[in-house]
């Protein structure tokens, strides 16, 4: 069986024996290069012959002759290129013709088509990557250039390109082969016409892995998807990845002439899973063709650049279709992925697209708010910046419906605020050391946020407050200016404060560094009403001082002193409530601690606080216990120092008659005593 290259080596032997003959009466045989052992031979002989062509018939004919198939000798055919560097001959891709030579540029970069303009008479080799005809197949091509008479006769042969050849990409470097990919489709389309390519990229010999074509008309409706079939003849924005998210608008929208890269996540058909994938689209003729790769992408088992990746998705998808339609899919329970979920605020940080809490959609960030009316709104916005910031703080989880600790990424990116992030439970209040920084480690990322005023007025507020937990905080010049549960400290130094204990404590909370401090002091508890020992956290920022603390029992050496700590609690509450208040305290149920209560006489020992309502009123002549013991002449001899006095009394808890020890301290005219009960003695 005789090859196409042999018949079309027979062509042009039979053509230039004609040519010979017409104008020589004795023809000469020349021995004929062989294309397969010696291509470059070959090469130059067929350009030769064209030019001879060329001098036997003139250029019309020429022309004529190398646009036509008949001229075509399997992957040897001849281009002509004229004196304005204006292709106007080109067998095989029509479409070249009347195309500057110079705007020829090979998937690596290179100008062949400038190298190729450059030829000189004595002709040169150009070497580029070229699409071979005869098998639809990016190669790489030798090209024997040669100028006469004013014009550039050319021909070349192809090579199976290896790896690295002629800096042809591989998968190792998938987006440089991505676009090679996409240039061979644009290659088959300009040579074979739009019905061929078309066929030929639904079909799965078009498919490399995971690279394949896909190709839409000039409507934006899909033409060619071999990948997903199902596909063709969807408009593109009817095409969606997962959770609805419009893949297809994206990349209508992503398409230009010059081409460009756009990132989503799509179904790998070598996988069957979604996954991220980098395309490069263009738009050539009307069309769009594009392909791109897939990765993994990152995964929620790291949630942090699994948060980055998500808002960063977020911000493609508007760069492509806009503000509208970008909010408009980020308002839909779609876009919800288990915890995460884009949200969005306009140019005035107004929230305009919020899928998980619809209700903050319309809202200003100060009324966007956590659990105690925490400004998790106000902190978000302070904390965006162009560059991205990563924020925590604490907010309804959509996918357990409980306030859990939450970390952001937020990105204020053309005037626009993009937001997502994960939750975690955080830190636990039965580890009460580490909930404590951590909640005086949120007062300073509230302060970086939204800055001092705003900081200052929340922290001031009873809201603000957590159980055991409230932040204080210490200005510049060593005064508290945030104190929610007690007001009347702030404005106040607690430089010269001193615990009931005697611990100069206000000064170790001054020396707090910026790694901070722990200090242990009594302090009144604002959730009981006495002072107990409180494990204060403060660290020092900005110039400021920041603190909490939770309070525990003091672990007393002895019942002594816990009712002596306690006697002197009590006086500290009737010192910053008010006898009115203080008494009505001590009187009720709520005071009493165990076996511990306080009692309170008045200038005549007359009872005037005590939580059993039998003893109110009862009078110094009243205070003979059953031995006969005279106790009451005893309270008469207590100094603001304090006295033990023991005595049988009545156990509230056991309602026995049992040994009372008593601390007995004079204070504002007044008596106010406490103790602990054993057993009477024989």
């Amino acid at each position: 069986m005789i090859s196409r290259i042999q018949r079309g080596i027979t062509v042009l032997v039979a053509t230039a024996a004609l040519m010979v003959a017409a104008s020589c009466s004795v023809q000469v045989i020349q021995p004929l290069p062989d294309p397969a052992t010696a291509p470059a031979e070959y090469t130059q002989y067929v350009v030769s012959k064209a030019i001879d062509h060329y001098e036997a018939n003139g250029r019309e004919a020429t022309v004529a002759f190398y646009n036509s198939a008949e001229s075509v000798a399997g992957e040897w055919y001849v281009f002509i290129i004229d004196e304005d560097d204006i292709f106007i001959a080109h067998p095989t891709i029509p479409g070249r013709l009347g195309t500057d030579v110079n705007d020829r540029v090979d998937i690596t970069g290179f100008n062949h088509g400038a190298a190729l303009a450059a030829a000189t008479e004595v002709g040169d080799w150009v070497d580029y990557l070229h699409r071979n005809p005869a098998n639809g197949e990016l190669q790489a091509k030798h090209s024997w250039v040669v100028r006469y008479g004013g014009l550039i006769f050319g021909s070349g042969w192809y090579e199976v390109i290896t790896e690295g050849h002629a800096g042809l990409p591989d998968k190792s470097d998938p987006a440089a082969y991505t676009q090679a990919f996409v240039e061979q489709a644009l290659e088959f389309y300009r040579a074979e016409g739009r019905d061929a390519t078309i066929a030929y990229y639904n079909s799965a010999a078009s498919v490399d892995g995971a690279w394949y074509v896909f190709i839409t008309d000039e409507n934006d409706v899909m033409l060619a998807h071999a990948a997903v079939p199902e596909n063709v003849g969807q408009p593109l924005v009817d095409i969606l990845g997962p959770g609805g998210y419009p893949t297809g608008a994206q990349v209508a929208a992503a398409a230009t002439e010059e081409g460009a890269w756009t990132d989503y996540t799509y179904i790998n058909p070598a996988t069957q899973a979604f996954e991220s994938k980098h395309t490069w689209v263009l738009r050539y003729d009307g069309l769009i063709f594009a392909s791109g790769w897939y990765e993994e992408g990152a995964s929620k088992s790291d949630p942090a650049a699994y948060t980055q990746a998500f808002v960063a998705q977020a911000i493609r998808l508007y760069d492509a279709i806009g503000l509208e339609d970008t909010v408009a899919y980020y308002n839909t329970p779609e876009s919800i992925d288990g915890a995460w979920y884009v949200f969005i605020a306009d140019e005035n940080d107004i929230m305009i697209a919020h899928a998980a809490v619809p209700a903050n959609v319309g809202l200003p960030p100060e009324e966007i708010l956590g659990p105690g009316g925490y400004p998790a709104g106000a902190q978000v916005a302070g904390a965006a910046t162009t560059e991205g910031a990563w924020t925590d703080y604490t907010y309804v989880n959509p996918s357990t419906g409980a306030f859990q600790s939450k970390h952001t990424w937020v990105i204020r990116y053309d005037g626009l605020v993009f937001g997502s992030g994960w939750y975690e439970d955080g830190v636990s209040k039965s580890d009460p050391a580490a909930f404590t920084q951590e909640f005086v480690a949120q007062a300073i990322r509230l302060y970086d946020a939204v800055g001092r005023e705003a900081t200052f007025a929340y922290y001031n507020t009873p809201e603000s407050v957590d159980d055991d937990w409230y932040v204080f905080i210490i200005d510049e010049n060593e005064n508290t200016v945030v104190q929610p549960t007690r007001p009347e400290l702030r404005g106040t130094s607690p430089t010269t404060r001193v615990d009931v204990r005697g611990k100069a404590y206000g000064e170790e909370l001054i020396a707090a560094t910026e790694e901070g401090v722990w200090v242990d002091y009594y302090f009144l508890n604002p959730a009981t009403g006495y002072e107990e020992q409180k494990h204060a956290w403060a660290v020092k920022h900005d110039g400021l001082i920041f603190a909490s603390g939770w309070y525990e029992r003091a672990e007393a050496e002895d019942d002594a002193s816990y009712t002596q700590s306690f006697v002197h609690r009590a006086i500290q509450r009737y010192d910053a409530q008010g006898r009115e208040v203080a008494l009505e305290y001590f009187s009720s149920e709520q005071s009493v601690q165990g076996q511990w209560y306080v009692f309170v006489l008045d200038e005549n020992q007359v009872t005037i606080a005590h939580p059993n309502p039998e003893h109110i009123g009862r009078t110094r002549e009243q205070r003979i216990d059953t031995r006969g013991y005279d106790y009451g002449a005893e309270f008469l001899t207590a100094t603001e120092e304090g006295k033990w006095v023991d005595y049988v009394f009545v156990n509230l808890e056991t309602n026995q008659e049992t040994l009372k020890h008593t601390w007995l301290v004079r204070h504002d005219g007044l008596y106010f005593g406490s103790g602990w009960y054993e057993e009477a003695k024989e």
